[in-house]
């Protein structure tokens, strides 16, 4: 094989492949996907700049959209949604981060005269300009809504978690019949059931909305009531312990349906450890089942101080 003149400083080419050959090459199954949560890092002090300025805007969650996309116009038209039929997700309980590129102020000021809903927009915030600044106020959102565009690929690279609303035939990428994605773990996929018809993905939108805030409370409740549970023993204030291990495991009993049947099972058999613990008033032993065992498997972020 002939080297091309831009290489000649290399040694001769031996073999050369299409890059939209090598995911059969290199994927030939979907065990072999990396599992990492993200593989881009936005830069650290842009990320807290736009943290400090969603936390300017109230309680709730922080939701980016994006709603348009594509350069072909057939593509647009498919993937592609107007901004009106945002309606019933824009007024949910929530702060709106507008993420969507190119001109679209005239768009958002017809929402907020229509629905009495603002979008937040900064002038400082252009992905056609920045993109270190597009990524940090991704990575500084709680949830990214959109269409599929390029919005879609900077969230699931940088791991905030994403909901993708897909047309009926989407992109070769995001496969058929499943509601994840191989190349991204962030994300979650909603897709039509017919052709041009996106009322019941928005309907499935809001539902998993009201599902998102309602696990939300369940973690925090979880997380205050675990941690509490701990500084009792810890404090060997054995009443108060008692007291909050009960309702500890009656909530924790109450949320198995939200977990998978591989993580029930482990917290069934916590939850049988913590239980003979209690019988032999091995307060130390509960304390570091709750703490390195519970809390871990649920993933919940405990902030407890270490006995002096």
């Amino acid at each position: 094989l002939d080297t091309p003149n831009d290489f000649k400083e290399f040694n001769p080419i031996d073999f050369q492949v299409a890059i939209g050959t090598l995911p059969r090459i290199l994927r030939s199954d979907f065990k072999f996907f990396p599992t990492q949560q993200s593989f881009l890092k936005a830069d650290s002090g842009l990320v807290n700049k736009w943290r400090d300025r969603f936390s300017e805007l109230g309680t709730g969650l922080n939701i980016g959209i994006s709603w348009r996309g594509g350069r072909i116009e057939s593509t647009i038209k498919s993937k592609s949604t107007p901004l009106s039929l945002w309606a019933s997700v824009l007024k949910s309980d929530a702060n709106f981060i507008n993420l969507q590129y190119g001109d679209c102020i005239e768009e958002i000021n017809q929402v907020e005269e229509s629905m009495g809903v603002s979008i937040n927009d900064w002038s400082d915030a252009d992905p056609l300009k920045d993109l270190d600044n597009f990524a940090a106020q991704i990575a500084a959102l709680d949830l990214v809504i959109s269409i599929d565009n390029s919005t879609v690929q900077f969230a699931g690279a940088l791991g905030t978690p994403v909901w993708v609303l897909l047309p009926f035939a989407p992109e070769w990428r995001w496969f058929l019949n499943r509601d994840d994605s191989p190349w991204y773990p962030s994300v979650r996929l909603f897709r039509q059931k017919d052709l041009d018809e996106w009322g019941s993905v928005f309907e499935e939108v809001i539902n998993s909305l009201k599902l998102h805030d309602r696990q939300i409370q369940i973690t925090a409740d979880l997380t205050a009531l675990l941690t509490a549970t701990i500084k009792a023993f810890r404090m060997e204030a054995i009443p108060e312990g008692h007291k909050k291990l009960i309702a500890l495991l009656e909530l924790l009993a109450s949320q198995t349906t939200t977990l998978s049947e591989e993580k029930v099972l482990q917290l069934k058999m916590l939850l049988n450890k913590v239980l003979k613990e209690l019988e032999q008033n091995n307060y130390g032993a509960i304390t570091e089942i709750l703490e390195k065992e519970i809390a871990v498997l649920l993933n919940l972020s405990l902030e407890i101080l270490p006995l002096n």
